[in-house]
């Protein structure tokens, strides 16, 4: 089950959480093509190819949006996320940012498989190099869980971005990815990653991703 907006993985853009709005009201979506739909190094498609279209609602710092993906898991044919929360800046020139948020996962048999609580703050070194720090935890004695991320852009539309995922609380396995991105257009890009963990066998997959969106301010 992916969570965390699979789709700005591919966008090699999951590092920090997305700029808000400065006015107005805007709306993303958008969908990703990948090979593989791999989450913490778990391929969720038996290593096929999935689809995962997303549309989100952005206030200025509240939002909240749904993201879909095929999966393969007996019965279960399609992945159903539903999320919410704020976020922002600490202001200034500063470079920290914030995301609270609460993601709720569907399958379209199983029904409702719990949710998950993720606060995450980033911190951005100059306007091509960013770290990050994900906590998140599903508040019914799973494990809690800090994601360190890292991502630097280059000049030539490349960027190269990874991140380690390791449970602090019993339960779960450390897992980690890095890959590079390429925009091809301003809404166009592609992503190759390479994804592990200490419980499973390497994994590689190829994302093609297309978003744009609508903002009121603009108007």
């Amino acid at each position: 089950m992916t969570r965390l907006h699979s789709f700005l993985t591919a966008l090699s853009l999951a590092v920090l959480p997305a700029a808000a709005t400065a006015e107005g009201i805007s709306l993303s979506f958008g969908a990703t093509l990948t090979s593989n739909y791999i989450f913490n190094s778990v391929t969720q498609t038996k290593n096929g190819a999935a689809l995962q279209p997303y549309v989100e609602l952005d206030t200025g710092s509240f939002y909240s949006g749904l993201w879909f993906s095929n999966v393969a898991f007996g019965a279960n044919k399609l992945e159903t996320d539903i999320y919410a929360g704020i976020r922002g800046d600490f202001g200034g020139s500063s470079g920290m940012s914030y995301d609270l948020a609460y993601y709720r996962y569907y399958y379209d048999k199983k029904g409702d498989l719990g949710g998950e609580l993720v606060a995450s703050f980033g911190y951005a070194i100059s306007e091509s190099t960013s770290f990050g720090t994900i906590l998140k935890n599903d508040l019914i004695g799973g494990p809690l869980t800090v994601v360190l991320n890292g991502s630097h852009d280059f000049a030539s539309g490349y960027g190269l971005s990874g991140r380690i995922g390791k449970p602090l609380t019993p339960g779960g396995s450390t897992y980690w990815d890095i890959g590079i991105g390429k925009s091809i257009t301003d809404s166009v890009s592609v992503d190759l990653r390479y994804h592990d963990s200490d419980a499973t066998t390497p994994l590689y997959g190829v994302s093609l991703t297309w978003g744009t969106d609508w903002s009121s301010a603009g108007e």
